[in-house]
């Protein structure tokens, strides 16, 4: 939860990856499910190349943040577990 997302024009960044264009139907919460594998991929501008690796989440703490027209959030940490 927070404030200032976007409809549809929101991205988590979580470690090196995220998920892209996740909505916002009341511009204070999003939904975001931790993902089996992350890549640099998973956040960079549609029609742009990229060749990086997966990496599997793993326990351990990860940085995470929302970007979107309006600026970044600020980052904080999430531990995932077993």
């Amino acid at each position: 939860t927070g404030s200032g997302f976007n409809a549809t024009g929101n991205t988590v960044q979580f470690g090196i990856g995220g998920t892209q264009h996740l909505p916002s139907i009341n511009g204070n919460t999003i939904y975001f499910t931790i993902p089996q594998y992350v890549s640099p991929c998973d956040v960079v501008t549609s029609g742009t190349v990229c060749a990086q690796y997966f990496q599997q989440v793993t326990p351990g703490t990860y940085q995470m943040f929302v970007k979107n027209s309006s600026g970044t959030s600020n980052t904080l940490s999430f531990t995932v577990t077993n």
